[in-house]
């Protein structure tokens, strides 16, 4: 994948390395976590570090109050092991196979888990259309507070 985005945009930065352990020595006003990512504490935690004060971070999370709310099409857990369906434009159906799966964070403890990383929960929400319960995933924008700024660096 790298090797592809550096072919189509020359001259473009890229890294390659867990998230935890991420250190760009760069501060951002807006950090971004799709697709669940920043469920992980040690992944937040990365997504702060990088944040300028007063910086943003939005990211989108699995609700674990809707996957324990009945069966979902083309969602299965079997144990620890979550298949999910994707379906394609060309109506090829894709399965993710997300071994180890664990639940994310709850909509209910968002403001919580923002305060403990020294952000303050801005908006939460779900799906367009939908409430936070009927939500598959579920929506976080959370901001620094003046002053607030985690080092760059364990050291």
């Amino acid at each position: 994948m790298l090797a592809h985005l550096r072919r189509r945009i020359p001259g473009i930065t890229a890294h390659q390395t867990l998230i935890e352990t991420l250190r760009l020595r760069r501060r951002f006003d807006l950090v971004i976590g799709p697709s669940s990512i920043l469920g992980d504490d040690a992944n937040l935690a990365a997504a702060v570090r990088h944040l300028r004060v007063g910086g943003r971070v939005g990211m989108e999370l699995m609700n674990p109050r809707w996957l324990e709310s009945s069966t979902h099409r083309g969602v299965r857990i079997k144990g620890s092991v979550m298949e999910v369906d994707y379906r394609l434009p060309d109506g090829a159906v894709v399965v993710q196979v997300v071994e180890s799966s664990r639940p994310g964070p709850a909509p209910e403890g968002a403001r919580r888990r923002m305060k403990r990383f020294g952000l303050e929960l801005l908006w939460m929400g779900g799906r367009p259309g939908t409430s936070l319960a009927g939500s598959p995933t579920y929506y976080v924008l959370a901001g620094s507070a003046a002053g607030t700024r985690m080092p760059l660096s364990s050291t």
